[in-house]
């Protein structure tokens, strides 16, 4: 029933919930061990030798994106956060490069991807029990109910990470396991990311949800089976969208950004226009110079707080880019997007064609309505899209197998 041996499924899921339940409690933590993890995958790349492989446009837009965080005016002033920021941002390339290299076949490739989501959504069960106590309190409040955060740091962690693990249990249902007790298996497990992702209270974790399914269902080749799946899908997400929204407040009032007591907010969107019109702002009031190469994201959030009170992003990846990188950035964000989603319709025949169009779309869909850079998320994004390059040749024995997890 599980993708690898249980004994190794559960050894391995007690140490990924140690590492990320200590990750997202411990700052100091969280950088030295990504910052051990990408040293050693820098190691491991080094040994690696490769025969015949060209990597795609997007995948090289994704590390000139990543190496432009390193070098805006931010640098002068913030020299090592901006550092730090550049780091970030190369984590989703280093990561999917990587995979490609070492993984032998793309099933092997899925089946981590797959161990990883059920991981992400079983490590919310204690949480969701009361057995533990969520990492931070949610800003969010609904009828003095909280937002639910879980074993991350914060609600939109949550969210974006379960809408993104949903899409891997949704794939392995729908379209690549025959066998009853997977489908079962998975399938409850999504719906527990379902009322994970509803308690969120988070709009754009929503948003990727429904968004991220219909490309999911839509992307496949068309056959009677699946345009009855489409259909079905459909009318259970528009139906359940209606009863909520007539049956449940606390949907109600978030959807329609009304607050906990009762009243609209003054600015759509959570004051996301506010944040977008001072950071616009900021680009425009800028020399010349800045605008080509950023401001940088410190400068930015010191401007943010200067003008509303609030150190913070502009709760938009793409105007935080402007910003921040400057045209140079931004240019080099949209072409990277851009270049994944034609490099994934054009291998739309490709076996995991659905699962990287949905999440390169989420992806697009969260830097518009959210921003930043979140570890987990860049992790299943470079996974979904390093699933639809081809594996290169190697001439070792370094990579990973089907039977790589059970040794």
């Amino acid at each position: 029933m599980l993708p690898i041996r249980f004994d190794k499924y559960i050894l391995y899921m007690i140490i990924l919930f140690i590492i990320v339940y200590i990750d997202q409690r411990n700052p100091v933590f969280s950088q030295i061990w990504k910052a051990i993890l990408l040293f050693g995958i820098f190691l491991d790349v080094l040994r690696i030798k490769i025969i015949h492989y060209r990597r795609p446009a997007f995948l090289k837009f994704a590390y000139l994106w990543g190496a432009k965080n390193f070098i805006n005016y931010g640098l002068i002033e913030y020299p090592f956060s901006t550092i730090a920021y550049g780091v970030k941002f190369s984590i989703l390339p280093i990561l999917c490069d990587y995979f490609v290299i070492k993984f032998k076949s793309k099933e092997a490739l899925f089946k981590f991807g797959l161990v990883i989501s059920q991981y992400f959504i079983i490590f919310n069960i204690p949480f969701l029990l009361g057995i533990l106590k969520p990492a931070d309190h949610a800003f969010l409040i609904y009828d003095g109910v909280e937002a639910y955060t879980g074993i991350f740091s914060g609600q939109h962690t949550t969210a974006i990470t379960t809408a993104m693990a949903m899409m891997f249990l949704a794939y392995q249902i729908i379209q690549h396991d025959n066998k009853i007790k997977n489908r079962i298996y998975n399938g409850i497990l999504f719906l527990i990311a379902c009322y994970i992702l509803y308690s969120t209270f988070t709009r754009t974790g929503w948003a990727m949800g429904v968004l991220g399914l219909i490309i999911l269902l839509s992307a496949r080749k068309p056959s009677i089976k699946m345009v009855i799946t489409q259909v079905i899908a459909l009318a259970v997400i528009g139906g359940a969208y209606i009863y909520m929204l007539n049956h449940d407040e606390r949907f109600y009032n978030r959807v329609n950004d009304i607050t906990h007591d009762g009243e609209y907010q003054s600015e759509a969107g959570s004051g996301r226009l506010i944040f977008a019109t001072v950071s616009l702002n900021m680009f425009a009031n800028s020399e010349i110079p800045e605008q080509i190469l950023g401001n940088g994201l410190d400068p930015l959030m010191d401007n943010m707080e200067r003008a509303i009170g609030m150190r913070i992003y502009s709760h938009n990846g793409w105007i935080d880019a402007l910003t921040g990188n400057g045209i140079i950035g931004i240019f080099l964000l949209f072409f990277f997007c851009l270049t994944a989603i034609i490099y994934s319709i054009r291998h739309r025949k490709d076996k995991y064609a659905e699962i990287a169009i949905s999440c390169i779309i989420m992806y697009i869909s969260y830097q518009s309505t959210q921003g930043g850079v979140f570890f987990y998320q860049d992790l299943l994004v470079a996974i979904a899209l390093a699933l639809i390059i081809k594996i290169p040749t190697h001439n070792n024995n370094t990579y990973i197998n089907e039977n790589s997890f059970n040794k």
